[in-house]
């Protein structure tokens, strides 16, 4: 394949998964509203905004590590590419760290971002449990992405 429909492949499937993402945001959207009360849908919009609000940690560091990977992928020089990757695994680590770290003390603090007279049971658990879900991506995708 050249290059140019190598390029129409890979928009073709970045339309394609921004797609299903959107459908799946709605869908999830459509099911909290009929299954759970509108505070659960306000709750789990304030723990979306808390985690992009900690996810500025990683600075686009993830896009200068995509760029540095272009010359060695180019000249095959997997050595390269390999400490590359590595470098990627120990800082992405190390941001989820900082954001488990920092997202722990920000659960303390989750019931100040709520207006007087909405109730949401365990508030602060439920944004434990979405940033231990959120740490996921930091520990496991990363690692498998390095292998």
């Amino acid at each position: 394949m050249n290059r140019k429909s190598l390029s129409i492949r890979n928009a073709a499937y970045g339309f394609l998964s921004q797609g299903i993402i959107i459908i799946g945001q709605f869908t999830l959207q459509t099911i909290f509203i009929k299954n759970l009360s509108i505070s659960y849908l306000g709750a789990n919009g304030l723990f979306t905004n808390l985690i992009s609000f900690l996810s500025f940690a990683e600075l686009g560091i993830g896009s200068a590590i995509t760029f540095s990977l272009y010359k060695p992928l180019a000249l095959s020089d997997y050595q390269q590419v390999n400490s590359v990757m590595t470098l990627f695994k120990r800082v992405y680590q190390t941001i989820g760290l900082i954001i488990i770290l920092f997202g722990s003390i920000l659960s303390f603090f989750v019931n100040f971002f709520v207006k007087k007279g909405q109730s949401v049971p365990h508030l602060q658990l439920l944004f434990v449990l979405y940033l231990l879900k959120f740490r996921y991506y930091y520990f496991f995708v990363i690692v498998l992405i390095c292998l």
